[in-house]
């Protein structure tokens, strides 16, 4: 069927396009598209149950954003649709592309890992290497927060954090064949290596919390020779690295930390929003795009309570560095609860899945998956993740292969 062959090659260049570039991720859901409305118009497309909560998380802001009194604005801002689309695309590529399409995001996860650590020795974008070529110094002291080929270092730790987590599963946990063993075993410590040197606390913790969670997902002695090495490793680098040590200590010592501060004062300014506000607010929110100037007040005066009076434009941002705030203030009581229960539905689906799993390679997929879910879940409690569209592509095309897995066409 062609509309089989579209959501294949979909699916192949949104595993290239994750480390790399947003524009190829359009292109790559458009051709997607393309393939779901010929899988509709031919009455084969069926609808599943993950499909019917994502779906109505998408319903809940539709219906935000029709009574936030700027409904085209608020709709034009609606970017979650698109960004939804690579689950429904991925979810109905064959089971037997699975490994092609996973090898393909292992290629181009160490491809983005390289840019990564290109910035960090060279203090060069890796997009503007060629314009550097001829005077590049190499410095012995890595610089962290490179960006990579993302220009974002926080967008950067999103895809590379859970991406580390997917490739140390099929690593451990797969009986794949040496050469795959070898790709994998080079995904994950590129992505791994990456994780650290971006030094973004939010993925760092999101990382550390799903390792800490491996036992209690897959109930094996492995699980938790594996949990203990990770952290040996953590605690090994924390006192050896000292970059590292002092971006984790201001952790701990939050309040001498200006990024931290900002944190806290737009989470201050989004409690006191939700608590001034009605009924009707409370419960369906602002509207997507909205967020911003709904906030405005309330942002500044918290800004002004924890920096003072001076330079209230370099603290105020566009979103609150928290998803689930982000959410109650854009959707309501009722968008947080839908979106907190689509992702309960699928980590409980998920470690029923590994439970009663015989086979080696779905195993150490949902497992990686799983893992990579709660890394982007504890990361949305210190930034605004599902706004980052790189960020919510990636994990949307992850619960397509979890969808692809668990219930093949």
């Amino acid at each position: 069927m062609i509309y089989n062959k579209l959501l294949f090659i979909s699916a192949v260049l949104l595993s290239i396009s994750v480390g790399l570039s947003i524009a190829l991720d359009h292109f790559a859901i458009a051709i997607g598209l393309i393939g779901l409305i010929w899988f509709i118009a031919k009455g084969e497309f069926h609808i599943r149950k993950l499909d019917l909560r994502l779906l109505f998380v998408s319903l809940t802001g539709f219906i935000s954003s029709l009574f936030s009194g700027m409904f085209v604005y608020s709709l034009k801002n609606a970017h979650y649709i698109w960004h939804f689309l690579p689950y429904f695309i991925v979810s109905r590529v064959g089971r037997k592309y699975i490994r092609v399409v996973l090898n393909i995001l292992a290629l181009f996860a160490i491809i983005s890992s390289f840019g990564v650590f290109f910035q960090g020795f060279f203090h060069i974008r890796p997009n503007d290497m060629f314009k550097h070529i001829h005077h590049l110094h190499f410095y012995h002291s890595i610089m962290l927060h490179s960006s990579g080929f993302f220009g974002n270092a926080l967008t950067t730790a999103g895809v590379m954090a859970p991406s580390a987590l997917l490739f140390l599963s099929l690593l451990i946990f797969s009986k794949e064949s040496a050469r795959a063993k070898i790709l994998y075993l080079l995904a994950f410590m590129s992505s791994f290596a990456s994780v650290l040197i971006l030094a973004e606390r939010c993925y760092w913790l999101g990382f550390l919390s799903a390792m800490l969670v491996l036992p209690f997902i897959y109930r094996k002695k492995i699980s938790l020779i594996i949990t203990l090495s990770i952290v040996a490793i953590l605690t090994l680098s924390y006192f050896s690295i000292k970059p590292i040590q002092m971006r984790a200590n201001s952790i701990v010592y939050f309040h001498k930390d200006e990024s931290a501060m900002d944190r806290i004062a737009m989470w201050r300014a989004a409690l006191d929003k939700f608590k001034d506000e009605g009924i009707a607010r409370k419960l369906i929110g602002y509207g997507s795009g909205n967020v911003h100037n709904a906030m405005k007040p309330y942002l500044t005066k918290s800004i002004k309570e924890t920096f003072g009076d001076k330079n209230i434009a370099s603290h105020m941002f566009s979103a609150l560095h928290n998803e689930y705030l982000q959410i109650l203030i854009k959707w309501g009581i009722v968008g947080l609860i839908i979106w907190l229960y689509m992702w309960f539905y699928v980590i409980k689906e998920n470690i029923e899945f590994i439970n009663k799993s015989d086979d080696d390679f779905s195993l150490s997929i949902e497992i990686g998956l799983t893992l990579s879910f709660v890394a982007f879940l504890i990361g949305g409690f210190f930034e605004h993740n599902v706004g980052d569209a790189e960020v919510i592509i990636f994990i949307m095309y992850l619960l397509g292969l979890n969808g692809a897995l668990k219930e093949p066409l």
